[in-house]
């Protein structure tokens, strides 16, 4: 209840009970914590793996604050024991100081098959460049703008490439969708334009159980006509065909949105984004803060 007091504990005995106390404190008052922790006088009684999982502690304390003393606190704990989120929260850390040598000097320590993620490999390109090394980071940038990934796509931006959206529609299969499962569907339809939404899904889910991938998506492809979109892009990318790029991102009420772009100055582009991160096109999307409708505004917001 009382973590100050272990300055007043100095008995060698007391060792275990002051490792409990700072790591209480040091998520409360993370410079007290390392304030004591110097001034301990019986460091010399803790094992490495104790001083570990403090130094570590101070690190993500620090890191969660943007302190960029976390820094040393790491640099104190045996590479091979650094728990991999709190080196990821270094490095958020550092990305939002700028601090690209940490950002390197991090990434550099993260597990081979960690550090090979698009994400960090789009970062550390990033530091390269940022420190100088034009080339080294062109060449993995390159290798990301491959890909149809966010990080992929990010690659070109730095590149001055143009965005490559492949847009591929999977040819016609008219038996995927299996007869049998028919009155399965005409029933879930009933449910959806009844807007008994809740039993709609509860059928959905049963139906998919025993479908293909392929039966799947043209099953997505049947939602996306009904005007079902938020469940037809989760089918779309429950599947192999991730590249139909119409059923994952669709783009309805444009007479809506339309007017609303022009009284509101802010380009389509922008709405349709809100709407597919905010809610998907749930029309009965409602967030425990009260944000409603497919853009998740809050009743004040929207007045």
């Amino acid at each position: 209840k009382h973590p100050k007091k272990i300055a007043d504990m100095i008995e060698v005995t007391n060792s275990h009970l002051i490792l409990f106390a700072l790591k209480k404190l040091a998520k409360k008052n993370i410079t007290l914590a390392t304030q004591l922790w110097r001034n301990n006088p019986w460091q010399a009684y803790y094992t490495d793996k104790e001083k570990n999982e403090l130094h570590q502690l101070f690190a993500l304390q620090y890191a969660l604050k943007g302190d960029l003393s976390m820094q040393q606190w790491i640099d104190k704990v045996d590479k091979h024991h650094v728990d991999d989120y709190v080196r990821e929260c270094v490095i958020l850390a550092a990305l939002k100081k700028s601090r690209w040598d940490m950002v390197k000097k991090n990434i550099e320590l993260l597990p081979k098959d960690h550090k090979n993620q698009y994400c960090w490999r789009y970062w550390y390109a990033r530091a390269l460049f940022e420190l100088g090394e034009h080339d080294a980071a062109k060449i993995i940038w390159q290798n990301l703008a491959t890909l149809r990934h966010y990080y992929g796509f990010l690659a070109d931006y730095q590149l001055k490439n143009p965005i490559k959206l492949v847009n591929k529609q999977p040819k016609h299969h008219p038996q995927a969708l299996l007869l049998a499962k028919i009155k399965h569907v005409d029933k879930i339809k009933q449910l959806y334009q009844k807007k008994q939404l809740n039993y709609a899904r509860v059928e959905l889910t049963d139906l998919l159980l025993n479908l293909s991938d392929r039966a799947i998506h043209d099953l997505a492809k049947l939602l996306h006509t009904w005007g079902w979109h938020d469940q037809a892009i989760r089918l779309a990318e429950s599947t192999a065909y991730r590249d139909n790029l119409d059923l994952r991102f669709p783009m309805p009420y444009r007479n809506i949105i339309n007017k609303i772009t022009q009284i509101y100055q802010l380009s389509i582009p922008y709405y349709y984004a809100v709407i597919r991160q905010e809610s998907r096109f749930q029309l009965d999307a409602k967030s425990p803060s009260g944000a409603m409708g497919i853009m998740q505004l809050l009743p004040r917001t929207a007045r």
